[in-house]
């Protein structure tokens, strides 16, 4: 019966995100209709990606039976929180990114009039990724001491909160297309 209602809630939720993925893209490209491509995947598309994260954890800490039961141990929703979040956080900064390279270079990009142009290399902004780098490492660095306690604290959270507010804000300011 656990197999089952677990294949079905995977069913459901690749359903979802199958059809959602449209409608947050068009959302995404309307609050993000003033910035630079680079902003609004830091900020909004990076917030978006990190829902189903954000989501499982919830579930996991406020759903005991679901954890009591999934994982056969009280308490076992937390650890597979962290889990979740550290393995999207590793996913996204190196599979997502090689794949993306990967495929720019391979298939190219498409134009306005929709046909492709053929990259033959991708240039970085060494200050853009100076910046990214400093927060993801800052953020990886403090994961990994704070998993050395025995006890999570809730101004842990309130860290990693803080470091996402001064990230976006550092992004959104410097930016903004016009400026």
């Amino acid at each position: 019966m656990l197999l089952f209602t677990s294949v079905l809630v995977i069913v459901f939720t690749s359903i979802v995100i199958m059809y959602a993925c449209n409608a947050f893209e068009d959302a995404a490209d309307f609050l993000g209709r003033n910035m630079k491509p680079g902003v609004k995947g830091a900020t909004i598309n990076a917030i978006g990606s990190s829902l189903p994260e954000f989501f499982t954890t919830l579930i996991l800490l406020f759903g005991p039976l679901w954890s009591e039961s999934m994982f056969g141990t009280k308490g076992a929703g937390f650890a597979a929180g962290i889990a979740t979040c550290a393995g999207s956080a590793v996913f996204n900064s190196v599979i997502i990114p090689g794949l993306s390279v990967m495929a720019v270079l391979f298939w190219g990009v498409k134009k306005a009039d929709g046909s492709r142009e053929k990259i033959k290399r991708v240039r970085l902004n060494k200050r853009l990724v100076m910046k990214d780098g400093i927060f993801f490492i800052g953020s990886e660095l403090a994961l990994i001491y704070f998993l050395g306690w025995n006890t999570m604290m809730w101004w842990m959270g309130g860290l990693f909160a803080l470091m996402y507010v001064v990230y976006a804000y550092i992004t959104l300011k410097f930016g903004f297309a016009g400026d």
